[in-house]
């Protein structure tokens, strides 16, 4: 297996063979979050693999992620409909929230939709037609922006809308649940809300050529903590040691960032200034000790938020001195 790290110079290279008329949408995009964001996408709808943000480890050699359970048919209990494939399985996708659909949870804790999928950690094969419903919805909602702002995208109000929208929404975990879940009802009819693992402990799902792992898939370091606090148990064990790891984690200390490094392309529309960069430090913290915060209150089995790769810096130290306190050892 080939690993490749992508710095700026090849970003832009790549954009520039494979996206050149998207080039300009690429830069105008507000953030760097947003850019990393479109980038994994990228590279997987040409070229196919496994991505996973830098700041994370593997559990299991990628060749093991998927076993025969993981593919076994399953049934929707709702609907009772009978999903099974027996060809190859083109991408893997994984859960990071799991809420009760007739709950007002989901919202209440930031989310879109009572399940919602991760895309910190993303496998696909070229070209997957989940790939590209993401880069179609990005570049329609993008130039529904320019319209409304006389064709320029980086107008001031272009700008601030495109903030509104925020993230989550335009290009993290929100975009690609959209992508994924259109696809999927127009395809096979679908209901969504059948990928739930709250009803069978938390299995895998098939469904035609993608494979949906439940919540414990991709999981940040801090998720073990979360079950251990929630003091209920299974059989007399913390449900931390029930859970299967299947590929990827988040490390427990900050090793890297999602982003390629502050400079070249990658540096474009970023705010300059010690005030900006302490005052966006200040308000990524406060977001890390509110969503540490909120995984203790066991609403609903979830991950954290996409945060670009760096929301999990400060979760995990919040949650080792949280553990220290309490004298939980995970």
């Amino acid at each position: 297996m080939a690993y490749f790290f992508w710095e700026d110079e090849g970003i832009v290279r790549m954009l520039a063979e494979f996206e050149p008329d998207f080039v300009h949408r690429f830069v105008s995009l507000p953030s760097n979050v947003e850019r990393a964001d479109v980038f994994r996408v990228l590279v997987l709808k040409w070229f196919g693999g496994i991505y996973a943000d830098v700041d994370t480890r593997p559990l299991r050699r990628p060749v093991s992620w998927v076993s025969a359970s993981d593919l076994a048919p399953w049934t929707d209990a709702v609907t009772e409909l009978k999903y099974s494939y027996d060809n190859i399985v083109s991408t893997i996708l994984g859960i990071e929230a799991d809420c009760a659909p007739y709950k007002s949870d989901y919202w209440r804790m930031g989310y879109s939709y009572p399940v919602q999928l991760t895309q910190w950690a993303l496998a696909s094969s070229p070209g997957h037609p989940i790939l590209l419903r993401f880069m179609d919805t990005l570049q329609r909602r993008l130039e529904d922006v320019a319209r409304r702002n006389r064709g320029d995208i980086t107008a001031p109000q272009a700008v601030r809308e495109l903030q509104r929208i925020g993230p989550l929404s335009l290009t993290g975990p929100v975009a690609v649940t959209i992508a994924a879940k259109t696809w999927l009802e127009e395809r096979i009819g679908l209901r969504w809300n059948a990928l739930t693992g709250l009803g069978d402990g938390g299995q895998s799902k098939l469904v035609d050529d993608v494979l949906i792992l439940p919540i414990t898939g991709f999981r940040y370091a801090v998720f073990p903590l979360y079950w251990i606090w929630r003091s209920d148990a299974h059989n007399g064990q913390p449900r931390s040691r029930q859970i299967r790891q299947y590929g990827l984690e988040a490390s427990h200390g900050p090793v890297g960032a999602s982003m390629a490094p502050g400079a070249g392309i990658m540096a474009l529309l970023r705010p300059q200034g010690r005030v900006w960069e302490s005052l966006s430090d200040l308000a990524r913290v406060v977001q890390g000790l509110v969503e540490a915060a909120r995984l203790t209150t066991g609403y609903c089995r979830s991950q954290s938020a996409s945060g670009g790769g760096q929301l999990e810096t400060y979760l995990v130290p919040f949650a080792d001195l949280w553990s220290r306190s309490r004298g939980v050892d995970d």
